[in-house]
């Protein structure tokens, strides 16, 4: 497996892939075949086949800027020939990136603001389910004339799935899951000196079909490693 848009003679990164199968108790030998494999080329929004990366270098005692877009499709379809008949699947997927990385000389202040966007559409039959997720990440680390360095950090993971059959809702789970966290310790000192500190919240929200058509809604605060707070909603 090779990762899209790396130059040649670069290996890219890691790219692990999990394998599902499944059975089927009623046939020994399960056929099928691929009738449509369709792909672009990654692609940035609007400037050019390749995506996009942008620096723009510091001003004197300013920051530098990278910014980063990025965005690929792929369509896929087949059939398996099952003990219950032809089964024939569609998969439609679209993903779409982009980050701004800031940051000054010294690097004495270091932030990151991105978030990527994923479409799925799987069609199988009568059945669709059509899902938008949305990643989000927000995170800066400063480090000050005291020498305290200070990291805070937001993490957003969003998802709406909706299933249609014959064209017709038929069910819909909402997920969001958001973390947010402060840290801070003084450097350049004993251990017993460094007067670290740390907070977090994670909120994890989850409505609809996948659990009944219920509602399943958590948070949970820490402050220095011990547990702050516990609520539960709905």
């Amino acid at each position: 497996m090779a990762v899209a848009g790396v130059p040649a003679g670069q290996s890219g990164w890691s790219t692990p892939t999990n394998l599902l199968l499944w059975q089927d108790r009623g046939r020994e030998v399960v056929t099928g075949a691929l009738t449509r494999h369709e792909e672009t080329a990654p692609t940035g929004r609007g400037d050019g086949p390749t995506g996009s990366s942008r620096w723009t270098p510091a001003a004197p005692g300013g920051e530098h800027r990278l910014d980063t877009d990025g965005a690929h499709r792929l369509t896929t379809a087949g059939y398996l020939d099952t003990s219950h008949g032809r089964v024939t699947t569609t998969v439609t997927r679209a993903v779409r990136g982009s980050s701004v990385h800031r940051w000054t000389d010294g690097e004495n202040r270091d932030a990151l603001t991105a978030s990527w966007d994923d479409e799925e559409t799987v069609t199988r039959g009568a059945a669709t389910t059509r899902t938008t997720r949305v990643y989000t990440m927000d995170g800066e680390t400063t480090l000050d004339a005291a020498g305290r360095l200070r990291t805070v950090l937001s993490l957003g993971d969003r998802a709406d799935t909706v299933t249609l059959r014959g064209g017709r809702q038929t069910g819909r789970t909402l997920l969001d899951d958001r973390y947010t966290g402060d840290a801070s310790y003084t450097t350049n000192v004993p251990r017993d000196q460094r007067h670290a500190v740390g907070t977090t919240t994670a909120r994890y929200q989850l409505y609809g079909a996948e659990i009944g058509g219920g509602c399943y809604d958590r948070t949970v605060s820490t402050a220095q490693g011990a547990l702050t707070a516990d609520r539960r909603r709905c």
